[in-house]
């Protein structure tokens, strides 16, 4: 016999174990997985298609448990060595390709500071340990209003790979255990005993961590572990799950399909996750894969057996990497549109489909990495020699890895969009002639540019124009206490004149400008910010970080207590115009109105023994971060924003509040907009660093605005 003959004997024999394990409704469970994450984010429909990942990990441990289980009951030992390989053999090849695939595109397409965030990314990709990093960087307030890592999808990976780290360790233990035992145990109840544990304590923590922070516990292996034990738990229940009728199989498969799509059509983003609620879908999966254990076919299941149905599924590991990247960086290209629906699924198609038939399935395949065994090891070396199909995938595996590394190592700079000029902004004079604002023709002129001027600060680098107030060390935003009478001091301290900004981050966005304009007035200016926190006497909800609603809860009352002790000349009010969306009471349009106008009543009737002179100051408009619709092949087009519903309802409500308050309301609309469309850049000056703050320079520019709004 040949080594090709031996090569192709081993296949056959793969092939025939292949066939009588295969599921394909599990196949089916993968195309409805990954259909929903993909609904969920080029559609953003249904809200909660992200519950789409859970089953893709009850499936994991599922297959997974069931493969070491049958090694271990086979031959009375298992090979982590093994182990690893057929794991590294399943995911490397396709993940290093797309990896490879996003950063390259990136180092085309986007901004020098959003590249060099990708290239952190794909760094702590590389690692699998991408699921914390996001954990550390989703804590940061700042990161909400900028767009996300087109490698963020990858933190699932890196979850399932940090528990395959352990899992098989533990597995081997409960062999040594049970082939030990006097009671003779199968392997099977010591596995289903210690996943009942997994299940209770990642469970257990993740009910705690899921309430307390909910960006780390949606992207933490621990409080995910439970869901990848649920499918270990039903591998090791196996036995028991084989002797159901078929009427309770066929009811299980029903329930459980209707509870996959249910849970994605009700679950809200903003419910704690992935505990409790996560339990839903993962029950769901569960009793559509136990309805098939142990038969070949479930009346109930069969659209998952559908054949589309289950190529998809084939595909779906392919697809899942292969679906974020086009996304996020074809909309950075493209914006959004029909056209920009169709190529998305049209690219993501092609890649897909591609990376399959040439990369995923011919390893998958071929000897590279296949599990060895004492009689296969001795014509390893001599069939890999004559296999010239494995070389040729290998050979381009090993070019898109190095492809990837120059790229990261030498990163050229690319050529910049909106460079920096050496003119200096022109701040923008007040005018008593509507008609002839020279700001407004600035932003007319804006609006009707088919490319990116020279900018002065650059959309490189933008990210440093945030307000130095906005910094924690300042003083002025998030600080443990709200006396400000030792820190967050600017303009003439020490003056008889004094102002107080105070609101949230968007508040405190706005120093840079109000110091330039009531510096030369004599002003001393000061600052009380906190994030997520409107100057509002009304419960907040802040789903990401529920520490933030107490926050707010029990700093208000100290910042109107200071607000009356300083008395201040000038209180200006000013947050960010999705605050009305971020009730607790959860209430929408015109109640949101009427909840928010009378709590911001009350809060500016509270500092009214102060004495100062209030300006509630309207949001600049929220918009596109550049980051995200500046790109190497973009026009200015691409970045204009239009003033949003909650924009004008906000201001309604605020300009109600301060009538009935005696204040002043300043619409700041005609700062950054023209007839409701909104310019990423006006003159030589970009406006927002990222969806929701001005930049430095550009609070500077109309600090005469500022000026003339506060002082009247």
């Amino acid at each position: 016999m040949t080594v090709q003959d031996r090569v192709r004997g081993n296949r056959r024999n793969r092939d025939q174990k292949k066939a009588s394990n295969f599921r394909p409704d599990i196949q089916g469970l993968r195309a409805i997985a990954v259909i929903l994450v993909i609904a969920d984010h080029l559609f953003e429909w249904p809200r909660g298609g992200f519950i789409g990942v859970d089953v893709f990990f009850v499936i994991s441990g599922f297959l997974i448990t069931g493969l070491l289980m049958r090694e271990g009951d086979r031959s009375g030992s298992l090979s982590i060595a093994n182990f690893y390989r057929r794991r590294a053999r399943r995911i490397l090849p396709v993940s290093l390709l797309v990896l490879a695939a996003t950063v390259a595109a990136s180092s085309v397409l986007l901004l020098t500071d959003r590249f060099h965030s990708i290239v952190v990314d794909a760094w702590w990709t590389l690692a699998f340990m991408v699921n914390w990093h996001l954990a550390a960087v989703g804590t940061d307030y700042f990161q909400s209003s900028l767009p996300p890592s087109p490698l963020q999808h990858y933190w699932s990976l890196a979850v399932e790979e940090q528990f395959y780290l352990v899992w098989p360790l533990l597995i081997v233990m409960l062999l040594i255990v049970a082939k030990r035992s006097k009671n003779v145990l199968p392997l099977q109840r010591y596995v289903a005993a210690f996943a009942v544990v997994v299940i209770v304590v990642s469970f257990g923590w993740a009910m705690y961590q899921s309430v307390n922070e909910p960006t780390v516990a949606y992207f933490s292996t621990f409080t995910r572990a439970w869901e990848l034990a649920a499918g270990a738990l039903l591998a090791a229940s196996a036995t028991l799950l084989s002797r159901l009728n078929p009427t309770v199989r066929n009811a299980m498969a029903v329930v459980g399909i209707l509870g996959i799509f249910g849970s994605a059509l009700l679950i809200d983003p903003g419910w704690t996750f992935p505990a409790p609620i996560g339990a839903l879908p993962i029950v769901s999966t569960c009793l559509v894969i136990a309805a098939g254990i142990g038969v070949k076919e479930v009346r109930a299941s069969w659209p998952l057996t559908v054949r589309p149905v289950v190529y998809i599924g084939t595909l779906s590991f392919s697809l899942y990497l292969w679906h974020w990247p086009v996304i996020v960086l074809l909309e950075s290209a493209m914006g959004s549109g029909i056209a920009y629906y169709v190529v998305a699924l049209t690219l993501m198609t092609v890649l897909t489909v591609s990376s399959y038939h040439l990369v995923e399935k011919p390893i998958l395949d071929s000897d590279f990495l296949a599990p060895t065994t004492t009689k296969t090891r001795s014509h390893r070396r001599r069939s890999w020699a004559m296999n010239r199909d494995t070389q040729a995938v290998v050979a381009g595996g090993l070019c898109v890895a190095l492809a990837m590394c120059l790229v990261i190592a030498l990163n050229p700079p690319p050529p910049p969009v909106g460079a920096v000029t050496s003119q200096a902004p022109v701040a923008a004079v007040e005018t008593d002639d509507p008609q002839n604002d020279p700001l407004t023709a600035e932003i007319k002129t804006a609006l009707n540019r088919s490319d990116f001027p020279t900018l002065n600060p650059g959309l490189d680098g933008i990210e440093s124009q945030r307000a130095e107030q906005m910094q924690d060390s300042s003083g002025c935003f998030n600080a443990n206490s709200m006396d400000v009478a030792a820190r967050c001091v600017y303009g003439n301290q020490g003056s008889d004149l004094t102002a107080i900004v105070v609101g949230d981050s968007v508040g405190v966005s706005w120093m840079p400008g109000v110091v330039a304009a009531l510096e030369p007035l004599g002003y001393e200016v000061r600052a009380f910010g906190l994030s997520d926190c409107p100057f509002i006497d009304s419960a907040m909800s802040t789903p990401t970080d529920p520490r933030r609603a107490e926050r707010c809860a029990a700093g208000r009352p100290q910042i109107y207590d200071e607000i009356n002790r300083l008395r201040p000349d000038i209180v200006i009010v000013s947050d960010f115009e999705a605050g009305i969306t971020k009730l607790a009471s959860g209430a929408t349009g015109a109640a949101a109105q009427s909840e928010w106008e009378r709590g911001r009543t009350e809060s500016l009737n509270r500092i009214a023994p102060s004495g100062a002179q209030v300006v509630v100051l309207s949001s600049n408009p929220h918009g596109k971060a550049p980051a995200e619709c500046a790109t190497r092949v973009s026009s200015p087009d691409d970045c204009v924003s239009k003033i949003a519903r909650i924009w004008n309802e906000k201001r309604d409500a605020d300009r109600a509040a301060a009538a009935t308050t005696k204040a002043t309301y300043v619409d700041t609309s005609s700062w950054f907009c023209d007839s409701g469309q909104c310019p990423i850049f006006v003159g030589n000056v970009p406006v927002r660093w990222d969806g929701a703050h001005v930049t430095t320079a550009y609070a500077q520019y109309i600090a005469p605005r500022i000026a003339s709004a506060v002082t009247k």
